[in-house]
C-alpha cells in the first residue's frame, strides 16, 4: 500500500525536527544546547527560547496526528493550522525588540533553515547539490549564495 501524501509529508517533518525531539527530550543535550547558545536555564531569554522550541515541536506533533487518521476532520485540520501559527508566533517573538530573547533575532528561523538544510542534505544529496549549482548559476556572483 503507497502512503498518502499527508503521511509523506509528515514523515519528512518528523525526520526534519526530530534532532530538535531528541535535543528538548534529554536534559544532557537540552544544557548543552542552552549552553552552545550562551543562555543559561535561569537566564530571562531561556523561556521564551524554550517556548519557540516547544512551538516547533508541537507543530510537528499536530501534523503526526493529522496523518496518522486516515480520514482527517476540519477540527484536526484546524488543530495543525493553529500549532503553525503558534510556531511562527513564537519563533517572531524572538525577534521583538526588547524582549528577553532579542539577542536571539533570527535564531528561530536559522534553526529551522538548519534543520530543513540538514534533513535534505543527507537524505537527498544529489537534489541539493544540484540546487546549489543552479542557485550559484543564477546568482552569478551578484548575490550571496547561501548554501542549504
Amino acid at each position: 500500500m503507497s502512503e498518502t501524501l499527508t503521511e509523506r509529508l509528515a514523515g519528512e517533518i518528523e525526520e526534519i525536527f526530530e534532532p530538535l525531539v531528541n535535543a528538548l527530550d534529554s536534559p544532557f543535550w537540552s544544557d548543552r544546547l542552552f549552553s552552545q547558545l550562551g543562555v543559561g536555564k535561569d537566564d530571562p531569554s531561556a523561556g521564551a527560547i524554550l517556548a519557540a522550541l516547544d512551538a516547533l515541536v508541537e507543530l510537528k506533533n499536530q501534523i503526526s496526528a493529522l496523518a496518522a487518521n486516515p480520514s482527517p476532520s476540519f477540527d484536526g485540520i484546524a488543530q495543525v493550522l493553529n500549532a503553525f501559527k503558534g510556531a511562527f508566533d513564537a519563533i517572531r517573538s524572538l525577534s521583538n525588540p526588547g524582549a528577553a530573547a532579542a539577542a536571539f533575532a533570527g535564531f528561530g528561523e536559522d534553526l529551522v533553515e538548519l534543520l530543513i538544510g540538514t534533513h535534505v542534505a543527507s537524505r537527498y544529496p544529489l537534489p541539493n547539490i544540484s540546487a546549489l549549482t543552479v542557485t550559484v548559476l543564477i546568482a552569478g556572483g551578484r548575490t550571496r549564495v547561501r548554501r542549504v
